[in-house]
């Protein structure tokens, strides 16, 4: 019973740590938004980043409601601060 006890311990120290990374995160990216891309900032640009690992242009476009040229500019605003990258999916041109 004790091996469980310290076992479930280890793990929630360990859950606390990687929920910490991801609040430091999420204020960096906060923090970069409105210093560098103030226009930029919302909380549900933040929430739909930290949300999406992987993402399109069209379901950006649709969660945020915003129109595909605008959805570039922020895209490409995004990957120059290093907050996102673009990549390819294979067997796309």
């Amino acid at each position: 019973m004790l091996y469980i006890t310290l076992a479930t311990a280890k793990q929630a120290k360990y859950t606390c740590e990687i929920l910490e990374k991801i609040r430091n995160a999420i204020n960096f990216v906060k923090k970069m938004l409105k210093d560098k891309l103030s226009y930029l900032y919302s909380f549900e640009l933040v929430d739909y980043l930290f949300s999406n690992a992987y993402f399109t242009q069209k379901s950006f476009e649709k969660e945020l409601g915003i129109s595909p040229m605008t959805a570039r500019k922020y895209l490409f605003d995004l990957e120059k601060e290093k907050i996102v990258f673009k990549h390819r999916q294979a067997g796309k041109i």
